[in-house]
């Protein structure tokens, strides 16, 4: 199955199989039941914005951690939560 490309494998599954279960068939074809059930998500308008933000301070001062860049965001009138150690 190795020549097969994995979005090719997961193409051929048929969840309403009349005798191969779902588990099954990824066990056959050599796929994670999960990535059948997967689908990904876009990410907001917010976090597209504030990932700009922190691309733009870390681009100005590259030397900052996530400390530096926190506060930086808090000035500018983000609300970030606290970092659990």
């Amino acid at each position: 199955m190795e020549c097969v490309s994995q979005k090719e494998r997961l193409k051929m599954i048929n969840k309403n199989h009349a005798s191969l279960s779902t588990r099954k068939q990824c066990e056959l074809l050599g796929i994670w039941r999960s990535s059948v059930y997967y689908s990904p998500s876009q990410p907001s308008a917010n976090e597209t914005v504030l990932a700009n933000e922190i691309h733009d301070i870390w681009l100005d001062k590259p030397a900052y951690g996530y400390r530096k860049i926190t506060e930086k965001l808090r000035r500018k009138g983000y609300d970030i939560n606290e970092y659990c150690d």
